[in-house]
C-alpha cells in the first residue's frame, strides 16, 4: 500500500480588511490591559491609605489649578500641532461645573470623637441638659445662673447633623505659546481659572429641638425673657445677652452655615518648558512652574469656608509631559500622552480655628489629656473680662500654614478619526499633610471655660475666694481652694491642638473622558469639546466629586 505524503498548507492571503481587524484587536487588548492596570492600582492605593479623620476644624480642598484632565482633553492635539505659518499660539476657554458627593464622610471629618460613647465618631453635634451620650449641655452655651436663679422652664437641646458639600463653577483660561523662533521646542504657557466656590456644612436638626430663653433681670418677677433661642441660633452667631449678671457676646468665628460663596481668580500659573524630542507625532518635554496666588485666604469666620485658589500660597515646581503616536492608519490614529506636575507651596498666614484638650490634672478626672468635645463652641472668658465669650472667638488664630508638596499626574489615550478626538484617561493627585503653627505667642494663664454660674459682675480669673468670681477651665468656682494650680487649669499653649486645623494628606484618583472636534482646515483652526470626570478619594480628607465641562479654543 502506498501512503500519500501530506503537503504543507498553502500560504493564506491576508486581505486588507483582515489586517485592520487584527490591528484593531491588538489595540483593544492594549487598552484593556492598560486601564485594567490603572483600576487595580487605584484600588490598591485607595485601600493602602484609607483613614477616617475626625475632630478636624478645617479642610483645604484640592485647588482648581491642579486639573490636568480639564486642561488637556481635546486641547492637547492643538498644542502639539507644528505649523510654521502660524504665530504658534493656542488658546482655550473651558466652562466647567463640579460638585462633591461624599457628604457623609465629610460629616465625620467635621464631626467629633464622642468620649461619652466609647470614642464613637459622631457626625453631629448633640446638646442636651441630661443625656449619657451628649457632647455639650445647655450651660456650655447659655449662662443662665442655675445656682443663683431658678432653672429655665425650657432647657436647650438639639441634635444637629452635618452633611458638608461643595460645588464650584467657572471658566479656565489656557494660553500655550510656542517660542520656536527663539529656540526650537521652547514654549511658554499661562493657566488662569476664574471660579465661584460654594460650600455648605449641610446642617439640619434631626428633631426634638428645644429652645431656651435668656436670663433677663435679677429684679424681675419673671427672670427669663419671652424670646427663646435654639442651638442653631447660637452656632450661627445670633445669641447674645446684655444682662449684667449673665452677659455673653455672640459667636463671631467658626460659625456653621448652609451656604457661603467666594468668587475670584484661582491663582495664575506661569510655565516655561522645552521639548527636547519635538515632532508632531511624538514629543517629550520638561518645564518649570511658578504659581502666583490671587485667591482669598481663610478668615475663620465660618466652618468649611469657601476658598478660591490654594489659600494664598506662592508655589514653584517642575513638570514633564510626553505624547506618542502608537498606531496610525490613513486618517485614524491612536496616541498615548502623559503629564506630571510637582509643586511646592510655601508658608503663608491663614486664620483658622484650633481646638484644645483638658489639662493634665486629676481635678478633671476622665477628661485629663483628652480633647474637649466641641471645645470652640463652649462659653469661656479672658482674664479681666466681665462677659462670657464663645471660645472660638479666642481660638481662631493667625496660623503659619505650609501646604508643602503636591503631585498631579495623568495618563491618557486618544483615538483620532479625521478631525475628531476621543480621550479617555486617569489622573492622580497627591498632597502631603499641612504643617501649621501659631503665628503669635498664646497668653498663658489667661483663658478658660466659663462656669455655668459665673456672675459676670465679677471679672474673669481675678478673684480669690468670692463665689463665682474666679473661673477656671472646666472647674466650678465653688471648688476654689488656695492650693489650686491656675496654670494647670487655664487653656494654655500646651493644651492647644493646633494640628486639628491642618488638612491631612490627600490622595485622589480621577477617571475622565472627552470628545472634541477641530476645524483644522480653517485659517485659524477652531476647536470645540466636552468632557466629564469622577474623582475618588482614598479617605475623608479630600472631596470626591463629579465634573462636566465644555470648551472652545483657537490656534493662531
Amino acid at each position: 500500500l502506498c501512503r500519500r505524503e501530506s503537503s504543507p498548507p498553502a500560504p493564506r492571503l491576508v486581505h486588507k480588511g483582515e489586517s485592520c481587524s487584527i490591528i484593531e484587536g491588538r489595540r483593544r487588548e492594549f487598552m484593556k490591559k492598560l486601564f485594567g492596570g490603572l483600576i487595580v492600582g487605584l484600588c490598591v492605593l485607595s485601600s493602602a491609605s484609607a483613614d477616617t479623620h475626625t475632630d478636624k476644624t478645617f479642610l483645604m480642598p484640592r485647588d482648581h489649578m491642579a486639573n490636568l484632565a480639564l486642561e488637556n482633553t481635546t486641547y492637547h492635539k492643538q498644542v502639539n500641532k507644528i505649523d510654521d505659518s502660524k504665530f504658534g499660539a493656542a488658546l482655550q476657554a473651558s466652562l466647567f461645573y463640579q460638585a462633591s458627593t461624599n457628604d457623609e464622610d465629610l460629616g465625620k471629618y467635621f464631626g467629633i470623637t464622642n468620649r461619652n460613647a466609647s470614642n464613637r465618631i459622631d457626625d453631629y453635634l448633640f446638646v442636651a441638659p441630661s443625656a449619657t451620650e451628649r457632647h455639650l449641655n445647655n450651660h456650655d452655651l447659655f449662662l443662665d445662673g442655675a445656682n443663683n436663679y431658678p432653672v429655665a422652664t425650657t432647657r436647650l437641646a438639639d441634635k444637629i447633623v452635618f452633611r458638608p458639600h461643595s460645588e464650584s463653577y467657572g471658566v479656565r483660561l489656557d494660553w500655550h505659546q510656542k517660542l520656536d523662533k527663539l529656540i526650537e521646542g521652547l514654549y511658554f504657557k499661562v493657566n488662569m481659572p476664574i471660579v465661584c466656590v460654594k460650600t455648605s456644612l449641610g446642617y439640619s436638626s434631626t428633631g426634638g429641638a428645644v429652645s431656651q430663653p435668656l436670663l433677663t433681670d435679677r429684679a424681675s418677677t419673671d427672670l427669663y425673657g419671652a424670646t427663646t433661642y435654639s442651638v442653631i441660633d447660637y452656632l450661627t452667631g445670633n445669641v447674645a445677652n446684655t444682662i449684667t449678671e449673665a452677659t455673653q457676646v455672640a459667636l463671631s468665628h467658626y460659625k456653621i452655615h448652609n451656604g457661603q460663596s467666594e468668587t475670584g481668580i484661582a491663582d495664575i500659573n506661569f510655565v516655561l518648558g522645552y521639548n527636547f524630542l519635538y515632532k508632531e507625532e511624538k514629543h517629550i518635554g520638561l518645564n518649570m512652574i511658578l504659581t502666583i496666588p490671587t485667591g482669598n485666604t481663610a478668615d475663620g469666620i465660618y466652618r468649611f469656608e469657601p476658598i478660591v485658589g490654594n489659600g494664598g500660597h506662592w508655589a514653584i515646581g517642575l513638570g514633564a509631559d510626553a505624547a506618542f503616536e502608537i498606531w496610525k492608519d490613513t486618517d485614524k490614529s491612536l496616541d498615548i500622552s502623559m503629564a506630571i506636575n510637582y509643586r511646592y507651596l510655601f508658608e503663608d498666614t491663614e486664620k483658622r480655628t484650633v481646638d484644645f484638650k483638658w489639662a493634665n490634672t486629676t481635678d478633671f478626672g476622665t477628661d485629663a489629656n483628652q480633647t474637649a468635645m466641641w471645645g470652640p463652641y463652649m462659653l469661656g472668658g479672658r482674664r479681666g473680662d466681665t462677659f462670657a465669650t464663645p471660645l472660638a472667638n479666642f481660638l481662631t488664630q493667625d496660623l503659619e500654614v505650609t501646604p508643602g508638596s503636591q503631585l498631579d499626574a495623568m495618563v491618557m489615550l486618544t483615538f483620532n478619526c479625521k478631525n475628531w478626538t476621543f480621550d479617555l484617561g486617569y489622573e492622580l493627585f497627591w498632597k502631603e499633610e499641612e504643617s501649621v503653627d501659631l503665628k503669635s505667642t498664646w497668653s498663658e494663664n489667661y483663658y478658660g471655660t466659663a462656669d455655668r454660674s459665673w456672675d459676670t459682675t465679677k471679672a474673669f480669673i481675678t478673684g480669690t475666694t468670692a463665689d463665682y468670681e474666679t473661673i477656671y477651665r472646666g472647674a466650678s468656682a465653688n471648688a476654689y481652694t488656695a492650693a489650686y494650680d491656675l496654670n494647670a487649669v487655664t487653656i494654655d499653649q500646651a493644651h492647644l491642638l493646633v494640628n486639628h486645623a491642618a488638612t491631612p494628606s490627600q490622595l485622589t484618583h480621577k477617571l475622565f473622558g472627552g470628545i472634541g472636534y477641530a476645524f483644522n482646515k480653517w485659517e485659524y483652526p477652531l476647536l470645540i469639546g466636552t468632557g466629564g470626570s469622577y474623582e475618588f478619594a482614598s479617605d475623608n480628607s479630600a472631596l470626591e466629586n463629579w465634573s462636566v465641562w465644555f470648551k472652545v479654543g483657537i490656534r493662531v
